[in-house]
């Protein structure tokens, strides 16, 4: 039994209203597009906890009081999740969905630059590894320590410099926002051999 209780100091324990547990909320979805128009087809799933609870297309669902997360969704648009609290008789909730099935994939990010300092007749390569996902690309530097990798996915990557396959360079960068030029200077690396 849920008991409420009035805010007043003349009020005892016995004087508190009862509810009935098992009281319930009428819930309407209302999806719309970024230009608020409405988007009568859109299905909302509502789960409490890992429990499906409900699904909808059209109209109101009564469901218990409780928390939930509502997932609404409609082709053409990205999904939205919310949290959702259900402890009052009805509640109207707006949902604006945003265009995704038609956006664009990102541009590809390069990383260029030049490699000083490289041993004479060195064989020098650089490659780029991911540091989430898979991919990566390599190319070899021009005799004159010059480099472009080309194609990479925007995300953070370690800059790899290998001569005769051992790394003797390395650097964090992202390409999340914008290309990058990336410099090396071999003269400063400990322990490289020079021919």
């Amino acid at each position: 039994m849920i008991c409420a209780f009035l805010l007043a100091a003349s009020l005892s324990p016995a004087e508190c209203v009862s509810l009935p547990e098992n009281r319930t909320g009428m819930v309407e979805v209302v999806a719309t597009d970024p230009a608020g128009e409405l988007l009568p087809d859109a299905k909302a799933t509502l789960r409490g906890g890992q429990e499906l609870v409900a699904s909808m297309n059209k109209g109101r669902l009564r469901v218990p009081y409780g928390r939930y997360r509502l997932h609404v969704e409609e082709p053409g648009f990205k999904s939205k999740q919310i949290e959702l609290a259900v402890f009052q008789p009805e509640l109207t909730v707006r949902v604006e969905l945003n265009i995704g099935g038609m956006s664009c994939p990102p541009d590809p990010s390069t990383i260029s630059g030049r490699i000083s300092g490289i041993p004479s007749g060195s064989e020098v390569w650089v490659k780029t590894v991911p540091l989430r996902g898979t991919g990566g690309v390599e190319t070899r530097a021009t005799s004159r320590g010059y480099f472009l990798l080309a194609g990479l996915e925007p995300t953070d990557y370690i800059v790899l410099v290998l001569v005769n396959d051992n790394v003797l360079a390395q650097r964090v960068v992202s390409t999340l926002r914008a290309n990058q030029k990336v410099d090396f200077d071999l003269r400063s690396t400990p322990g490289l051999m020079r021919k």
